[in-house]
């Protein structure tokens, strides 16, 4: 409305008050209503009222808050519930079941990392609610039941590295870490601590399998306590499920984490499973070309999955990758029964038939507005300033008087500083990706596309894809290069992954010997025309 009000119209005609238009927030790139969580919060039973905030977190994230009224036994006055609840019944298994309730109805990034339980939301003297009275998150008291709080030593460093990354007051050791706010790059941030205090590379995978500070302090104690160099698996279990697994192929940054959210949308009996980069002796060997690492990954791979079908799937430059993997194991025999590729295509193909100047002009300025709506508009001005930076420090290096300098990993992509150990990785793998030449591909290539392209976009990955195989399937998805792999676009991707699924598993099903006998039986059963009306004529 005019008004400023934001409503939602219902089925049977009533109009249901969310909140205020100009209560609209953005954070890590998501348009996010806060009257709509307050809607579903305040649909709760246990809820009398609330109000939902964005504030200011560590390293210029914004977090949401949920300051909450309960309806019995009011909270005591600053008492501040962060994500996942202690292991006592109470006020933190109230908190679960909000978290569980909103679920229901929202996107995982739609849930406050942080809960405050008031016994009255602070007004006006106009009777609307004070926002500025607030308690600050960092200022409320937080209870942690007893048996909760981290006991061992590398427990409370653990702790206090959580406490910094996500700026909270404090966490419970049997928390996890993404219920109360964490993301990729909260973790990129905790995992270089790690490395500084402990001297260990440890994948962001870690946190699917280990998600709270007891769990991932006893593996580091137990890394620390054997005296060696972690030797970590490429194969990573991201979901269990009863199905051939979906095997997701890491990009430049070596992790899967971001294949989380793909497979939290997929069928329920879905399995994924994840190949992330592997640290340590051999890297350099194992990295040098991409023919290698497939090699390397699929060698690694049959220990879990002995024969196929196998469903493989790559974002970004793991595409490039998963379509070695492929023509691996075609050559040695073995069903591909999908090569899903998300918005990439390998970087060293000469393009036949390239459109012409005015033709790729006409794109871009075509492409223009969906980029400022999908990309522009949803970063944050210091992330647009470290990203101009970024490009014109690359620019320098590379016009720098000497010698030409080959383009690194690093005037790609900007992703925040890492161990050293995964420095080189990057560095290493970006070498092979760049010199890998494709070979021809005799099978179906399913390209997962999106919509909105970079600025300086030139090459169509559906027409490369084109020249490799001459069996392509193209599924539109939603959101740009960055954003079809997180919400809510990921949900549009999750469902054109499922589909090709079906699609193959469908096919297959038809040509199966039951099948083909009750072909067979159904044609003897059905009249013949003669053999002559068969035979072509002329």
């Amino acid at each position: 409305y005019r008004s400023g009000d934001l409503a939602k119209r219902l089925p049977n005609g009533d109009i249901e008050y969310l909140g205020r238009i100009d209560h609209q927030v953005k954070i890590r790139g998501f348009r996010i209503e806060l009257g709509e969580i307050e809607s579903v919060l305040r649909s709760h039973d246990s809820i009398l009222d609330t109000v939902v905030i964005a504030a200011d977190g560590p390293q210029e994230d914004k977090r949401l808050i949920a300051y909450v009224v309960p309806q019995a036994s009011p909270g005591v006055p600053g008492k501040a519930i962060p994500g996942a609840a202690p292991a006592e019944a109470g006020e933190g298994d109230l908190v679960q079941t909000w978290r569980r309730h909103l679920g229901t109805a929202v996107p995982p990034y739609m849930v406050p990392a942080v809960f405050i339980t008031l016994d009255a939301l602070p007004l006006t003297s106009n009777g609307k609610v004070d926002r500025a009275a607030l308690p600050s998150p960092e200022s409320a008291v937080r209870t942690v039941s007893a048996d909760a709080m981290p006991e061992s030593e590398t427990e409370r460093e653990i702790a206090r590295m959580w406490q910094e990354v996500l700026g909270l007051a404090s966490v419970g050791a049997r928390e996890s870490f993404f219920e109360v706010g964490g993301h990729s790059l909260a973790a990129l941030r905790l995992f270089a601590q790690i490395e500084s205090k402990y001297g260990i590379a440890l994948p962001l995978a870690t946190l699917i399998d280990t998600p709270t500070v007891t769990d991932l302090a006893r593996t580091i104690d137990s890394l620390q306590g054997g005296g060696e160099s972690p030797k970590w698996s490429a194969v990573v279990s991201i979901k269990e499920g009863s199905t051939a697994p979906l095997v997701c192929v890491h990009s430049l940054s070596g992790d899967v984490l971001e294949y989380r959210d793909i497979a939290a949308h997929l069928a329920p009996n879905q399995s994924v499973l994840g190949l992330q980069a592997v640290l340590g002796a051999g890297v350099d060997e194992m990295y040098a070309s991409l023919e290698a690492t497939a090699a390397a990954y699929l060698s690694e791979l049959r220990l879990t999955q002995p024969s196929g079908p196998y469903y493989l799937c790559g974002w970004s430059s793991g595409g490039t990758l998963a379509f070695e993997m492929a023509q691996q194991l075609k050559a040695s025999g073995d069903r591909v029964a999908l090569l899903a590729i998300i918005d990439s295509a390998p970087l060293n193909v000469e393009v036949i038939n390239r459109p012409s100047v005015v033709t790729r002009f006409i794109r871009q300025v075509s492409n223009l507005p969906a980029w400022v709506r999908e990309d522009l508009l949803m970063t944050s001005p210091s992330q647009i300033a470290a990203r101009s930076r970024h490009k014109a420090k690359g620019w320098v290096r590379r016009l720098a008087p000497g010698p030409a300098k080959e383009e690194g990993v690093r005037d790609v992509v900007d992703f925040p500083q890492r161990a050293p150990a995964w420095e080189h990785f990057a560095a290493t793998h970006f070498r092979a990706v760049k010199r890998y030449t494709p070979r021809s591909y005799d099978g179906l290539v399913s390209v997962f596309t999106a919509p909105t392209h970079p600025l300086t976009w030139l090459n169509d990955p559906e027409a490369i894809w084109r020249q490799l195989t001459r069996y392509v399937d193209v599924y539109p998805a939603a959101g740009s290069h960055f954003s079809i792999v997180k919400e809510p676009n990921v949900r549009v991707l999750a469902s054109r992954i499922s589909e090709a699924i079906a699609k193959d598993r469908a096919a297959h099903a038809a040509m199966q010997p039951s099948a083909v006998r009750e072909a067979r039986q159904l044609a003897t059963e059905v009249p013949q025309p003669p053999l002559e009306a068969h035979v072509p004529r002329g």
